[in-house]
């Protein structure tokens, strides 16, 4: 096989290992996996099967390939970690972000995004929401692109006081209680396609979604006013975003500016998720 048949198979085996186990590792990652994995495929069809082999870009050789990129890929996640996820400790739901002289180390925030449950087709994201506190400002954006939006792209900058309401209303429904799936990412435990980042400096809650083909059933379950209480609380976050959130250029553009300033990396994570949503608002936001 010449460099540019390698290369063609390793995009394609990439790109279905991809597809079936979830992620994205980029392309040049992504090639460089899949020829691994064609590789890898070769040597275990000839080990355990003792026939097949990778000649070249057909439907034998793509198929030992994908299947080799597979075990590379979940390889090299259990070795390099998935950077790009907050996992929430075994232990329960929330994450203390108290440090041992009981200091805050952790900014405040809520970030809700709809759309996160992937599988052959990848996860589609078509709403994202958040507010960011940054000194004594709290940027609030949301994209959505549900229900044909005339105004899908908003955005306003107001007082934390407004980020203090939210949070306090959400700690008192019990949002902080709820718990997460386990192992992470596993299952989309509330049924909702709806992932929760939440923190009130003190605690940090998050819950993921499966984005592959891969999955699995979590072993923590919640009850029924559990679900209710998850759904309660992104139908609040939504009310109370679409509240202060204004249409206009200007009222959005300040608010995504002072997410990229903020130092939080979520806070960066929100803006390019509004700003690639809307495909109006772009600039470099790191």
């Amino acid at each position: 096989m010449g460099i540019v048949s390698w290369i063609v198979l390793g995009a394609i085996a990439g790109f279905i290992a991809n597809m079936i186990v979830g992620g994205k590792e980029g392309v040049i990652l992504t090639i460089v996996l899949g020829i691994v994995g064609a590789v890898v495929g070769g040597y275990l069809a000839q080990a355990i099967f003792h026939k097949g082999d990778v000649t070249g870009v057909n439907v034998e050789s793509i198929v030992i390939a994908a299947v080799g990129a597979i075990v590379v890929l979940f390889v090299w996640r259990a070795v390099a970690g998935r950077r790009a996820i907050v996992r929430p400790p075994a232990s329960g739901p929330a994450i203390s972000m108290m440090a041992a002289d009981g200091a805050i180390v952790g900014r405040r925030y809520v970030r809700l995004v709809r759309g996160v449950v992937g599988g052959i087709v990848p996860a589609q994201m078509r709403l994202t929401a958040g507010l960011y506190e940054d000194g004594a400002s709290c940027a609030v954006v949301v994209a959505d692109f549900e229900g044909g939006a005339t105004a899908p792209l908003r955005g306003a900058v107001v007082p934390r006081l407004v980020l203090d309401a939210l949070l306090s209303s959400l700690d008192q429904m019990g949002a902080w209680d709820l718990p997460v799936e386990r192992p992470f990412g596993s299952e989309d435990l509330y049924g909702m396609d709806t992932s929760l980042w939440l923190s009130d400096g003190l605690r940090r809650w998050h819950n993921g979604a499966p984005s592959g083909c891969v999955r699995g059933r979590s072993e923590a379950q919640p009850t029924d006013a559990q679900r209710q209480t998850f759904a309660a609380a992104i139908e609040r976050i939504l009310a109370f975003v679409d509240e202060r959130v204004e249409p206009e250029k200007e009222a959005v553009q300040a608010a995504l500016d002072l997410l990229v300033e903020c130092s939080a990396e979520g806070a960066r994570h929100l803006a390019r998720d509004a700003s690639t949503l809307s495909g109006s608002f772009g600039g470099d936001d790191d």
